[in-house]
């Protein structure tokens, strides 16, 4: 072999291995992110089920964030099916952006601040 092919098999022993553990990253981290939108929505469910609990939630109240945690599950999912099951960052902060309002709103009507 010449100096130019032992050069190019040397670069496919190192760049091989380094593109298979960063595919099986990106494969590990993609579940991760869909089930951190969903532990959110689950632990803003139990802190509205909490508000209830303790009546510091009307049923107005109750009914309005119940309705935007579904309409951000339904955007979840139609932005998933939309890119064959994953979401793209801009998606992503979206929907955290959204999250965020909704917790806040959860903490604002627990605590009547209006």
């Amino acid at each position: 072999m010449n100096t130019f092919t032992t050069t190019i098999a040397r670069m496919v022993k190192i760049v091989a291995p380094v593109a298979a553990i960063g595919a099986l990253f990106a494969t590990v981290a993609a579940p991760s992110m869909a089930q951190d939108v969903n532990d959110r929505l689950h632990r803003q469910h139990a802190r509205i089920e909490q508000g209830i609990r303790k009546h510091d939630l009307n049923k107005h109240e109750v009914h309005n964030l119940r309705a935007r945690d579904r309409a951000i599950r339904h955007t979840e999912i139609v932005d998933r099916r939309h890119d064959h099951g994953h979401l793209t960052a801009a998606q992503r902060a979206r929907l955290n952006h959204r999250l965020n309002k909704t917790s806040r709103g959860i903490y604002d009507h627990k605590h009547d601040v209006r």
